[in-house]
């Protein structure tokens, strides 16, 4: 919604949304297209300007995105050892989590991890879900950034559909391959179900796979 968050500071030009979102003209004029027949923005004298609904929704979102920088700041001091758990109750806002005992830089160091990260989606998440992923996104981008070069761009892209569909073709090069009769015969047994239970197959692997703990 950051669109609309923009329109709602200032009247947007086509031109300066392109600019500050980086994005594509198919993929901004989708945006702009779905979020005017929604209600949130409107095209007035050649700008976009966001509407009472976007205004109200950009105020529920700053919201939202308040409780997730509290919680995900509460994640780190906590992991650092400078706030105990048995704390978390005491904080009732992002400012009291900032300033409650003693008043340190190493807090703001922390806030400004949380401020550093933006993380999309193409669906709404639920809070908790939201701070499972942030969580996970800065130990990812610990792993890729270096202290001489803080900053990184990391795109994740999950489609099961896609990935079975480029199993299928190696299940068929392998067969071609293979000259155990043993061996064909299963493997023949998996493209099958490969093809046929397609669906079932998909549900089997996230619950398997995709709810997995690395280390």
């Amino acid at each position: 919604m950051r669109m609309v968050a923009l329109c709602a500071e200032e009247p947007q030009r086509y031109s300066d949304l392109k600019r500050k979102l980086a994005i594509s003209d198919t993929g901004l004029a989708k945006a702009l297209h779905q979020l005017t027949l929604s209600g949130f923005i409107a095209h007035e004298r050649y700008r976009y300007v966001a509407t009472q609904e976007g205004r109200d929704l950009v105020k529920e979102m700053t919201l939202t995105e308040e409780i997730r920088k509290q919680k995900l700041v509460q994640r780190l001091l906590v992991l650092q050892q400078l706030v105990r758990p048995n704390e978390i109750l005491a904080f009732e806002s992002l400012r009291a989590l900032l300033k409650q005992k003693d008043l340190t830089l190493t807090r703001y160091e922390a806030l400004a991890v949380a401020e550093a990260l933006e993380v999309t989606t193409d669906r709404e998440l639920k809070p908790n879900e939201a701070l499972k992923i942030y969580a996970n996104a800065i130990s990812t981008a610990g792993i890729i950034t270096t202290p001489a070069k803080a900053s990184c761009r990391f795109v994740v892209t999950m489609n099961l559909s896609r990935g079975f569909s480029l199993v299928e073709k190696r299940l068929m090069r392998e067969l071609e391959d293979e000259y155990n009769p043993r061996k064909r015969k299963k493997l023949e047994e998996i493209l099958e179900q490969v093809r046929t239970q397609r669906p079932a197959l998909i549900r089997d692997a996230h619950k398997r796979f995709l709810k997995l703990e690395f280390m």
